[in-house]
């Protein structure tokens, strides 16, 4: 700095004050305005990517559903189809069916064995006829059980001319049967219990 110069401070005057102020405010409302306008796009954003979601999420339980009422909708269908080549049943079917067992029943004819006859005017002691001297009849009774179809067997033939068909059904007993599966001819098998029992009661009735 020279001698003869004078030093002069700047001080800012009104004007530039003013300025300066205007300036300060439109940089911070910009400033304000960006942030704002990120964070409504991150909002945004977020919202779409949810959205997105969501929609894949429908999108997979909706095929899910379509895809297991398909299959049940062929498994009924195949099932159908099967009832009518096994004459109305088919596996996994629960089923009462007729099975048959010897019972033991005292001869109403004799005693122990035995029957009095008159032979020569003198009574005498003879083995009985009708249960040739066993004092009790083996009479084969029909009886209802329950079970599952587990397996069937179908076969077809010709005899001359004629096409034969025939089924047979393995079934799987419960646990409170003491005896194990059953092979059954169609014969043998019913949908309900009432039906079953009747059936049983007419060969009982025809074996006596």
């Amino acid at each position: 700095m020279y001698p003869d110069e004078e030093y002069y401070e700047y001080v800012p005057d009104e004007v530039s004050l003013k300025i300066h102020e205007i300036i300060k405010e439109e940089v911070n409302a910009s400033l304000k305005s960006n942030l704002s306008e990120l964070s409504r796009l991150r909002k945004s954003d977020k919202e779409q990517r949810d959205k997105i979601y969501e929609l894949q999420r429908e999108v997979k339980n909706t095929k899910e559903e379509y895809d297991q009422k398909l299959k049940t909708a062929l498994l009924e269908k195949e099932r159908e189809v099967k009832r009518k080549i096994f004459q109305g049943f088919t596996m996994r079917d629960k089923v009462f069916f007729i099975d048959s067992r010897y019972i033991n029943e005292p001869c109403p004819t004799c005693e122990k064995g035995k029957i009095k006859v008159t032979i020569n005017g003198e009574e005498e002691k003879v083995q009985c006829p009708h249960c040739n001297g066993q004092g009790e009849k083996h009479i084969w009774t029909a009886y209802v059980r329950q079970g599952e179809i587990s397996q069937v067997d179908f076969k077809t033939w010709y005899d001359e001319s004629e096409k034969c068909t025939e089924s047979y059904f393995y079934i799987n007993t419960d646990k409170t049967d003491k005896k194990d599966s059953s092979k059954q001819n169609i014969k043998n098998i019913f949908k309900t219990e009432e039906e079953a029992i009747k059936e049983c009661e007419l060969r009982n009735n025809k074996e006596k």
